[in-house]
């Protein structure tokens, strides 16, 4: 057994994120800089359009992918910063290898294959955001299982993503840590989403309606098509309710071919971080349909305003229930779930009020989910994996 001195000795990490910006950005810097040991010296390597206020430090942002249209010079571009990364390795010496996201499965367990050969006692850490790339069904299964035999170690953000990849990818429980994703704050100016805030009240007329709000990029495995057919449902569904609203904001391809409830308003457009942050606000209850899902940066920015939530019981939507009732559960993501649990939720003001209002319960969620701490289990992570 190797055994370092943790006390005199730096441990170096690179931590590798090809798209950091957005949310990402925000996890990427919480991450490495809410806890910090002094044995640790970390690099980041990032993409070009990182757009947190601040970043992380020894930040070098080399993946500029995302600035070209063409395809072949995006895939040009990839592998030129992974090569960049690979030299980095060879001169600074990492004793650790975090990597986020792959953006070109296909090449990067290539390149995987490659840093292992090359440096086979440096551990290579991969975070899997999402088990598989979202609407790819098992397009790229094969790729990930040969991807995931070889990384030493596996952090998810959810138990059941790491029962999915213990029972179908067969990988070894060993392999595997679950360290929650934290949650997301967003940055934005409070004048500006106060002045959406009061356009949006004003516009849909909100005063005295309670407003069902499903936010974000739209795409297939989100289900906005099982949440429309459910609203527009002709024997119970809420269309015909004039004192509620439903309001599905964010950009995406949302081809829905049937009419639309005069009590359901599509905002289909890029929102900027005062608009999402002020249509949360409005939000009473923030529904997530979804047919798959790994994990939900949207549902990480919703609970760290405190709204209550109706979930589909897919990917770890629901793990967020076991630290307390904080919404609603569809048995299924069924439209007659679906409609069944927003009839109960209509039916069911006083709760949204009463979810909204308890401290105690939003305490706890604030706690598990808490930047520091996460960052605390991922840095002992590296030193179990070095201890090993």
């Amino acid at each position: 057994m190797k055994i370092f001195n943790f006390s005199q000795k730096f441990q170096k990490v690179f931590f590798v994120d090809p798209m950091s910006y957005n949310n990402l950005a925000e996890y990427d810097y919480k991450l490495l800089t809410d806890y910090q040991p002094a044995n640790f010296k970390v690099y980041f390597f990032g993409n070009t359009k990182y757009n947190f206020n601040s970043t992380p430090k020894k930040t070098r942002l080399i993946f500029n992918y995302s600035n070209y249209s063409n395809k072949m010079l995006k895939m040009i571009s990839y592998i030129i910063s992974w090569l960049k990364v690979f030299f980095f390795s060879i001169f600074i010496r990492p004793d650790i290898i975090h990597i986020q996201w792959l953006k070109v499965p296909q090449f990067d367990y290539w390149m995987i294959c490659l840093m292992k050969l090359f440096f086979p006692n440096r551990k290579i850490i991969f975070t899997a955001h999402n088990i598989l790339p979202h609407n790819s069904g098992k397009k790229h299964f094969e790729t990930f299982q040969n991807i995931y035999s070889k990384i030493d170690h596996i952090i998810i953000h959810t138990f059941v993503s790491r029962s999915e990849l213990i029972d179908e990818f067969r990988i070894s429980p060993s392999k595997l840590t679950v360290i929650p994703h934290g949650l997301l704050s967003m940055e934005y100016d409070n004048n500006i989403a106060n002045s959406f805030i009061e356009k949006y009240n004003n516009k849909f007329e909100l005063k005295d309606k309670l407003v069902f709000l499903m936010i974000g990029g739209m795409s297939t495995y989100k289900g906005v098509d099982i949440l429309l057919d459910a609203w527009n449902d002709d024997e119970k569904g809420l269309k015909s309710k004039k004192d509620c609203l439903l309001i599905i904001a964010g950009k995406g391809d949302i081809d829905y071919q049937k009419p639309i409830a005069d009590n359901c308003i599509i905002i289909n457009k890029f929102l900027t971080n005062e608009e999402f942050i002020a249509l949360i606000e409005i939000g009473d209850i923030i529904v997530f349909p979804y047919r798959k899902i790994s994990q939900s940066g949207v549902l990480l920015t919703v609970l760290s305003k405190h709204k209550p939530i109706c979930v589909t019981p897919v990917g770890g939507l629901t793990e967020p229930f076991e630290i307390g009732e904080i919404g609603w559960i569809s048995k299924s993501a069924e439209c007659k779930d679906l409609i069944q649990i927003l009839n109960e939720i209509y039916t069911s003001k006083n709760k949204i009020d009463q979810i909204r209002n308890n401290k105690e319960l939003w305490k706890k969620i604030d706690t598990y989910y808490d930047w520091k701490k996460i960052s605390k289990q991922t840095y002992n992570l590296y030193e179990n994996l070095l201890l090993s």
